[in-house]
Protein backbone atom coordinates (compact mmCIF):
# COMPACT_ATOMS: atom_id res chain seq x y z
CA UNK A 1 0.00 0.00 0.00
CA UNK A 2 2.77 2.55 0.53
CA UNK A 3 4.55 1.62 -2.75
CA UNK A 4 1.00 1.52 -4.70
CA UNK A 5 -1.28 3.71 -2.70
CA UNK A 6 -3.96 4.03 -5.39
CA UNK A 7 -4.79 0.17 -4.44
CA UNK A 8 -5.97 0.55 -1.04
CA UNK A 9 -9.47 -0.35 -1.15
CA UNK A 10 -11.33 3.47 -1.59
CA UNK A 11 -14.38 2.07 0.30
CA UNK A 12 -13.18 2.64 3.39
CA UNK A 13 -12.00 5.67 2.52
CA UNK A 14 -15.60 6.51 1.49
CA UNK A 15 -16.92 5.60 4.53
CA UNK A 16 -14.97 7.44 6.71
CA UNK A 17 -14.76 10.25 4.80
CA UNK A 18 -11.17 11.08 4.91
CA UNK A 19 -7.86 11.11 2.18
CA UNK A 20 -5.60 7.87 2.27
CA UNK A 21 -2.58 10.36 4.53
CA UNK A 22 -4.99 11.40 6.96
CA UNK A 23 -5.78 7.70 7.32
CA UNK A 24 -2.22 6.42 7.62
CA UNK A 25 -1.45 9.61 10.03
CA UNK A 26 -3.99 8.98 11.97
CA UNK A 27 -3.89 4.96 11.74
CA UNK A 28 0.22 5.04 12.66
CA UNK A 29 0.05 7.16 15.70
CA UNK A 30 -2.60 5.15 17.26
CA UNK A 31 -0.73 1.70 16.35
CA UNK A 32 2.52 3.29 18.00
CA UNK A 33 0.76 4.05 21.30
CA UNK A 34 -1.17 0.60 21.32
CA UNK A 35 2.05 -0.92 20.43
CA UNK A 36 4.22 1.12 23.23
CA UNK A 37 1.32 -0.42 25.79
CA UNK A 38 1.92 -3.89 24.67
CA UNK A 39 5.40 -3.96 25.55
CA UNK A 40 4.44 -2.19 28.56
CA UNK A 41 2.43 -4.59 29.67
CA UNK A 42 4.87 -7.29 28.85
CA UNK A 43 7.29 -5.42 31.08
CA UNK A 44 5.25 -4.87 34.24
CA UNK A 45 4.72 -8.56 34.58
CA UNK A 46 8.06 -9.75 33.22
CA UNK A 47 10.11 -12.40 35.15
CA UNK A 48 12.58 -11.01 37.42
CA UNK A 49 16.48 -12.12 36.24
CA UNK A 50 16.69 -14.87 38.39
CA UNK A 51 13.55 -16.24 37.14
CA UNK A 52 15.13 -17.13 33.90
CA UNK A 53 16.43 -20.91 33.41
CA UNK A 54 15.95 -23.78 30.56
CA UNK A 55 14.36 -26.53 31.87
CA UNK A 56 15.24 -30.06 31.86
CA UNK A 57 13.25 -33.39 32.06
CA UNK A 58 13.32 -34.65 35.18
CA UNK A 59 13.63 -38.06 33.89
CA UNK A 60 10.14 -39.47 35.49
CA UNK A 61 8.42 -39.69 31.78
CA UNK A 62 6.84 -42.87 30.49
CA UNK A 63 7.89 -42.64 26.86
CA UNK A 64 5.46 -45.55 26.17
CA UNK A 65 2.59 -44.09 27.30
CA UNK A 66 3.32 -40.61 25.97
CA UNK A 67 3.50 -42.32 22.29
CA UNK A 68 0.02 -43.53 22.96
CA UNK A 69 -1.46 -40.41 24.19
CA UNK A 70 -0.06 -38.53 21.94
CA UNK A 71 -1.34 -41.23 19.05
CA UNK A 72 -4.95 -41.39 21.05
CA UNK A 73 -5.56 -37.10 21.36
CA UNK A 74 -4.50 -37.25 17.53
CA UNK A 75 -6.95 -40.07 16.31
CA UNK A 76 -9.64 -38.65 18.22
CA UNK A 77 -9.28 -34.85 17.26
CA UNK A 78 -9.01 -36.58 13.37
CA UNK A 79 -12.26 -38.76 14.04
CA UNK A 80 -14.02 -35.92 14.64
CA UNK A 81 -12.60 -34.53 11.60
CA UNK A 82 -14.30 -37.85 9.67
CA UNK A 83 -17.12 -37.44 11.17
CA UNK A 84 -17.71 -34.01 9.94
CA UNK A 85 -16.70 -34.83 6.55
CA UNK A 86 -19.28 -37.56 6.80
CA UNK A 87 -22.41 -35.48 7.84
CA UNK A 88 -21.42 -32.61 5.21
CA UNK A 89 -21.23 -35.04 1.88
CA UNK A 90 -17.71 -36.05 2.30
CA UNK A 91 -14.27 -34.79 0.88
CA UNK A 92 -14.96 -34.19 -2.36
CA UNK A 93 -18.22 -32.18 -1.62
CA UNK A 94 -16.16 -30.34 1.05
CA UNK A 95 -13.18 -29.19 -1.38
CA UNK A 96 -15.86 -28.49 -4.54
CA UNK A 97 -17.87 -26.17 -1.88
CA UNK A 98 -15.06 -24.11 -0.10
CA UNK A 99 -16.61 -21.19 -0.77
CA UNK A 100 -19.65 -22.42 1.62
CA UNK A 101 -16.78 -23.87 4.17
CA UNK A 102 -18.45 -21.34 6.70
CA UNK A 103 -22.04 -23.07 6.46
CA UNK A 104 -20.98 -26.72 6.04
CA UNK A 105 -19.30 -26.19 9.60
CA UNK A 106 -21.95 -24.12 11.38
CA UNK A 107 -23.40 -26.63 14.26
CA UNK A 108 -20.76 -29.50 13.57
CA UNK A 109 -20.13 -29.99 17.04
CA UNK A 110 -17.49 -33.55 16.27
CA UNK A 111 -15.46 -30.43 14.51
CA UNK A 112 -14.24 -29.44 18.30
CA UNK A 113 -13.13 -32.28 18.68
CA UNK A 114 -10.22 -31.98 16.24
CA UNK A 115 -8.47 -29.07 18.74
CA UNK A 116 -7.20 -32.66 20.06
CA UNK A 117 -5.09 -33.11 17.32
CA UNK A 118 -2.29 -30.27 17.18
CA UNK A 119 -1.89 -31.24 21.25
CA UNK A 120 -1.02 -34.89 20.12
CA UNK A 121 0.82 -33.95 17.42
CA UNK A 122 2.89 -31.96 19.42
CA UNK A 123 3.14 -34.34 21.76
CA UNK A 124 4.77 -36.83 19.21
CA UNK A 125 7.37 -34.06 19.23
CA UNK A 126 8.32 -33.75 22.45
CA UNK A 127 8.13 -37.28 22.80
CA UNK A 128 10.82 -37.65 19.93
CA UNK A 129 12.81 -34.81 21.94
CA UNK A 130 13.02 -37.01 25.39
CA UNK A 131 13.58 -39.94 23.51
CA UNK A 132 15.24 -39.93 20.07
CA UNK A 133 13.65 -42.42 18.13
CA UNK A 134 13.32 -42.03 14.66
CA UNK A 135 10.11 -43.92 14.66
CA UNK A 136 8.34 -41.01 16.73
CA UNK A 137 9.64 -38.43 14.30
CA UNK A 138 8.37 -40.13 11.26
CA UNK A 139 4.99 -40.98 13.27
CA UNK A 140 5.54 -36.79 14.08
CA UNK A 141 5.56 -36.06 10.66
CA UNK A 142 2.64 -38.02 8.95
CA UNK A 143 0.30 -36.86 11.94
CA UNK A 144 1.53 -33.13 10.60
CA UNK A 145 1.11 -34.01 7.12
CA UNK A 146 -2.51 -35.12 7.77
CA UNK A 147 -3.67 -32.37 9.74
CA UNK A 148 -1.94 -29.62 7.59
CA UNK A 149 -4.18 -31.05 4.89
CA UNK A 150 -7.48 -31.70 7.18
CA UNK A 151 -6.86 -27.91 8.29
CA UNK A 152 -6.16 -26.56 4.01
CA UNK A 153 -9.24 -28.85 3.32
CA UNK A 154 -11.27 -26.51 5.05
CA UNK A 155 -9.52 -23.64 3.74
CA UNK A 156 -8.26 -22.33 6.83
CA UNK A 157 -4.65 -20.73 6.63
CA UNK A 158 -4.43 -19.79 9.83
CA UNK A 159 -4.65 -22.87 11.80
CA UNK A 160 -2.17 -24.47 9.73
CA UNK A 161 0.28 -21.51 10.25
CA UNK A 162 -0.05 -21.91 14.06
CA UNK A 163 0.30 -25.58 13.50
CA UNK A 164 3.62 -25.06 11.89
CA UNK A 165 4.94 -22.12 14.53
CA UNK A 166 3.99 -24.26 17.07
CA UNK A 167 6.14 -27.07 16.14
CA UNK A 168 9.14 -24.74 15.67
CA UNK A 169 8.31 -23.42 19.55
CA UNK A 170 8.26 -27.29 20.19
CA UNK A 171 11.78 -28.03 18.37
CA UNK A 172 13.34 -24.76 20.27
CA UNK A 173 12.25 -25.67 23.75
CA UNK A 174 12.14 -29.65 23.48
CA UNK A 175 14.90 -30.55 21.03
CA UNK A 176 17.37 -28.32 20.42
CA UNK A 177 17.96 -24.16 20.81
CA UNK A 178 17.55 -22.76 17.63
CA UNK A 179 20.69 -20.12 16.85
CA UNK A 180 20.71 -17.35 15.12
CA UNK A 181 23.29 -18.59 12.16
CA UNK A 182 22.73 -18.77 8.27
CA UNK A 183 21.66 -22.34 8.28
CA UNK A 184 18.72 -20.59 10.65
CA UNK A 185 18.32 -17.99 8.69
CA UNK A 186 17.97 -19.30 5.52
CA UNK A 187 15.85 -22.31 6.25
CA UNK A 188 13.12 -19.83 7.86
CA UNK A 189 13.60 -17.95 4.76
CA UNK A 190 12.82 -20.88 2.82
CA UNK A 191 9.94 -21.24 5.05
CA UNK A 192 8.71 -17.98 5.16
CA UNK A 193 8.19 -18.19 1.41
CA UNK A 194 6.44 -21.39 1.29
CA UNK A 195 3.88 -20.10 3.91
CA UNK A 196 3.71 -16.58 1.50
CA UNK A 197 2.34 -18.90 -1.63
CA UNK A 198 -0.01 -21.05 0.82
CA UNK A 199 -1.70 -17.63 2.27
CA UNK A 200 -2.16 -16.76 -1.47
CA UNK A 201 -2.98 -20.22 -3.02
CA UNK A 202 -5.47 -20.58 -0.14
CA UNK A 203 -8.11 -18.06 -0.87
CA UNK A 204 -7.72 -18.40 -5.05
CA UNK A 205 -8.61 -22.99 -4.15
CA UNK A 206 -11.46 -21.67 -2.19
CA UNK A 207 -12.24 -19.50 -5.65
CA UNK A 208 -13.20 -16.16 -3.45
CA UNK A 209 -10.48 -14.64 -5.35
CA UNK A 210 -9.64 -15.76 -8.76
CA UNK A 211 -9.99 -12.47 -10.53
CA UNK A 212 -8.53 -10.74 -8.44
CA UNK A 213 -5.26 -12.77 -8.03
CA UNK A 214 -4.56 -12.73 -11.55
CA UNK A 215 -5.02 -9.24 -11.85
CA UNK A 216 -3.19 -7.86 -8.69
CA UNK A 217 -1.19 -10.97 -7.18
CA UNK A 218 1.02 -8.63 -4.19
CA UNK A 219 -2.59 -7.00 -3.55
CA UNK A 220 -4.17 -10.62 -2.96
CA UNK A 221 -1.55 -11.06 -0.64
CA UNK A 222 -1.21 -7.96 1.36
CA UNK A 223 -4.97 -8.23 2.10
CA UNK A 224 -4.95 -11.58 2.63
CA UNK A 225 -1.92 -12.17 4.91
CA UNK A 226 -3.06 -8.50 6.69
CA UNK A 227 -5.32 -6.96 8.56
CA UNK A 228 -3.74 -3.44 8.54
CA UNK A 229 -6.79 -2.31 6.19
CA UNK A 230 -9.37 -2.77 8.85
CA UNK A 231 -7.23 -1.50 11.60
CA UNK A 232 -7.14 1.92 9.58
CA UNK A 233 -11.12 1.92 8.97
CA UNK A 234 -11.31 1.53 12.55
CA UNK A 235 -8.87 4.56 13.62
CA UNK A 236 -10.52 6.65 11.23
CA UNK A 237 -14.36 5.54 11.38
CA UNK A 238 -15.03 5.23 14.90
CA UNK A 239 -15.38 8.73 17.26
CA UNK A 240 -17.57 9.72 20.53
CA UNK A 241 -20.77 9.36 18.69
CA UNK A 242 -20.01 6.15 17.20
CA UNK A 243 -18.82 4.31 19.47
CA UNK A 244 -20.35 1.02 20.39
CA UNK A 245 -19.33 1.35 24.29
CA UNK A 246 -19.61 -2.36 24.59
CA UNK A 247 -22.99 -2.38 23.38
CA UNK A 248 -23.91 -5.96 22.20
CA UNK A 249 -20.92 -7.27 23.59
CA UNK A 250 -22.36 -9.95 25.92
CA UNK A 251 -25.89 -10.67 23.48
CA UNK A 252 -24.20 -13.41 21.85
CA UNK A 253 -23.93 -15.35 24.97
CA UNK A 254 -27.45 -16.37 25.03
CA UNK A 255 -27.09 -17.60 21.54
CA UNK A 256 -26.31 -21.13 23.13
CA UNK A 257 -30.22 -21.18 24.15
CA UNK A 258 -31.77 -19.81 22.11
CA UNK A 259 -34.03 -21.26 19.73
CA UNK A 260 -34.61 -18.49 16.95
CA UNK A 261 -33.46 -18.94 13.59
CA UNK A 262 -29.48 -18.12 13.89
CA UNK A 263 -29.62 -15.47 11.24
CA UNK A 264 -32.25 -13.46 13.97
CA UNK A 265 -29.01 -13.86 16.75
CA UNK A 266 -26.44 -11.44 17.40
CA UNK A 267 -23.43 -11.85 15.70
CA UNK A 268 -20.41 -13.48 17.75
CA UNK A 269 -18.49 -12.30 14.96
CA UNK A 270 -18.33 -8.41 15.58
CA UNK A 271 -16.73 -8.15 12.30
CA UNK A 272 -19.62 -8.42 9.92
CA UNK A 273 -20.58 -5.01 11.15
CA UNK A 274 -17.33 -3.26 10.14
CA UNK A 275 -17.52 -4.76 6.81
CA UNK A 276 -21.27 -4.22 6.09
CA UNK A 277 -20.05 -0.34 7.37
CA UNK A 278 -17.73 -0.11 4.37
CA UNK A 279 -19.36 -2.12 1.79
CA UNK A 280 -23.15 -0.30 2.78
CA UNK A 281 -21.86 3.01 3.55
CA UNK A 282 -24.51 3.17 6.22
CA UNK A 283 -23.83 2.64 9.90
CA UNK A 284 -24.25 -0.69 11.68
CA UNK A 285 -23.78 -1.52 15.52
CA UNK A 286 -24.45 -4.38 17.73
CA UNK A 287 -26.49 -6.18 18.31
CA UNK A 288 -28.10 -6.43 14.97
CA UNK A 289 -28.52 -10.20 13.94
CA UNK A 290 -27.03 -11.60 10.53
CA UNK A 291 -29.89 -11.19 8.57
CA UNK A 292 -29.47 -7.37 8.37
CA UNK A 293 -25.29 -7.91 7.58
CA UNK A 294 -23.31 -8.64 5.05
CA UNK A 295 -22.35 -12.51 5.22
CA UNK A 296 -18.65 -12.47 5.65
CA UNK A 297 -16.53 -10.69 7.83
CA UNK A 298 -13.57 -8.17 8.68
CA UNK A 299 -12.29 -9.16 11.74
CA UNK A 300 -12.08 -6.83 14.63
CA UNK A 301 -8.97 -8.28 16.37
CA UNK A 302 -7.56 -5.74 19.42
CA UNK A 303 -6.97 -2.68 17.69
CA UNK A 304 -10.61 -2.93 16.02
CA UNK A 305 -12.53 -4.13 19.22
CA UNK A 306 -10.44 -1.68 21.76
CA UNK A 307 -11.29 1.25 19.68
CA UNK A 308 -14.21 0.70 18.38
CA UNK A 309 -16.03 0.38 21.97
CA UNK A 310 -13.62 2.94 23.53
CA UNK A 311 -11.20 4.83 21.22
CA UNK A 312 -7.99 5.71 22.73
CA UNK A 313 -8.29 4.78 26.40
CA UNK A 314 -9.89 1.35 25.40
CA UNK A 315 -6.78 1.02 22.74
CA UNK A 316 -4.32 1.76 25.98
CA UNK A 317 -5.97 -0.84 28.63
CA UNK A 318 -6.38 -3.54 26.11
CA UNK A 319 -3.12 -3.82 24.68
CA UNK A 320 -1.59 -3.18 28.06
CA UNK A 321 -3.86 -6.03 28.96
CA UNK A 322 -2.73 -8.43 26.19
CA UNK A 323 1.00 -7.80 27.16
CA UNK A 324 0.13 -8.77 30.33
CA UNK A 325 -2.09 -11.75 29.06
CA UNK A 326 1.25 -13.14 26.77
CA UNK A 327 4.01 -12.56 30.07
CA UNK A 328 1.40 -14.87 31.82
CA UNK A 329 0.90 -17.72 29.66
CA UNK A 330 5.20 -17.52 29.00
CA UNK A 331 5.39 -17.35 33.04
CA UNK A 332 3.15 -20.82 32.86
CA UNK A 333 5.26 -22.34 30.26
CA UNK A 334 8.47 -21.45 31.60
CA UNK A 335 7.78 -23.66 34.75
CA UNK A 336 7.35 -26.82 32.44
CA UNK A 337 8.33 -26.60 28.84
CA UNK A 338 7.90 -30.17 27.92
CA UNK A 339 4.40 -30.20 28.33
CA UNK A 340 2.37 -30.41 24.87
CA UNK A 341 -0.92 -28.88 25.86
CA UNK A 342 1.19 -25.50 27.55
CA UNK A 343 3.37 -25.26 24.49
CA UNK A 344 0.19 -25.26 21.89
CA UNK A 345 -1.24 -22.43 24.43
CA UNK A 346 0.91 -20.22 24.66
CA UNK A 347 1.77 -20.17 20.53
CA UNK A 348 -2.19 -20.05 20.50
CA UNK A 349 -2.07 -16.84 22.71
CA UNK A 350 0.60 -15.18 20.85
CA UNK A 351 -1.13 -15.46 17.54
CA UNK A 352 -4.61 -15.51 17.84
CA UNK A 353 -5.74 -14.26 21.88
CA UNK A 354 -7.15 -10.86 22.17
CA UNK A 355 -10.01 -8.92 23.73
CA UNK A 356 -12.39 -9.24 20.45
CA UNK A 357 -16.30 -10.99 21.06
CA UNK A 358 -15.05 -13.65 18.56
CA UNK A 359 -11.52 -14.43 19.67
CA UNK A 360 -12.27 -14.65 23.57
CA UNK A 361 -15.34 -16.73 22.57
CA UNK A 362 -12.69 -19.12 20.52
CA UNK A 363 -10.19 -19.20 23.31
CA UNK A 364 -13.07 -20.33 26.01
CA UNK A 365 -13.67 -23.33 23.52
CA UNK A 366 -9.89 -24.66 23.04
CA UNK A 367 -9.27 -24.05 26.71
CA UNK A 368 -11.10 -26.77 28.21
CA UNK A 369 -9.53 -29.59 25.62
CA UNK A 370 -5.96 -27.95 26.02
CA UNK A 371 -6.84 -28.75 29.90
CA UNK A 372 -7.76 -31.96 29.33
CA UNK A 373 -4.60 -32.68 27.62
CA UNK A 374 -2.69 -31.07 30.10
CA UNK A 375 -3.81 -33.56 32.76
CA UNK A 376 -3.99 -36.33 30.87
CA UNK A 377 -0.12 -35.84 30.01
CA UNK A 378 0.36 -35.42 33.46
CA UNK A 379 -1.26 -38.41 34.78
CA UNK A 380 -0.15 -40.73 31.91
CA UNK A 381 2.92 -39.17 30.94
CA UNK A 382 4.53 -38.77 33.58
CA UNK A 383 2.82 -40.56 36.38
CA UNK A 384 1.72 -38.09 38.69
CA UNK A 385 -1.53 -38.53 40.76
CA UNK A 386 -5.10 -37.44 40.13
CA UNK A 387 -5.12 -34.27 41.94
CA UNK A 388 -1.15 -33.50 40.98
CA UNK A 389 -1.91 -33.98 37.61
CA UNK A 390 -5.09 -31.37 37.97
CA UNK A 391 -2.96 -28.79 39.07
CA UNK A 392 -1.15 -25.74 37.15
CA UNK A 393 2.16 -24.18 38.76
CA UNK A 394 1.35 -20.75 38.51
Amino acid sequence: MAISPESFYKKILVACNVGIDEAFGKYTLLQTIAYISLIAGILCFQKRPDEHHMVLPNGNYQYKNIKHLALTLFATGMAGYAYTLYNIGGIVYLLTHLQDRVALQAGQSALMLMQLAPVGCIMLLVAYGLEKKKLLFVLFLICFICLAFAYSAFGARKNTIVLIITCIVAVHYVIKRLQFNFLTVTSFTVLFLIIGIYVVAIPIVRGDLKKEAASNSVRVFVYHSSYTFIDIFAANYFNSERAWKMQGYFSPAGNVFSTKPKDSLPQTDQGVYFKSIVMRNKDYRPPLPRACLIKTSWPTENFGFAYANFLLPGLIICFFLQGMVFTFLYRLLSKDYYNPALLCLYVIAILTFNFSSLRIATFLRILPFLYLSYVLFNLFGRGKGLLESLKIKL
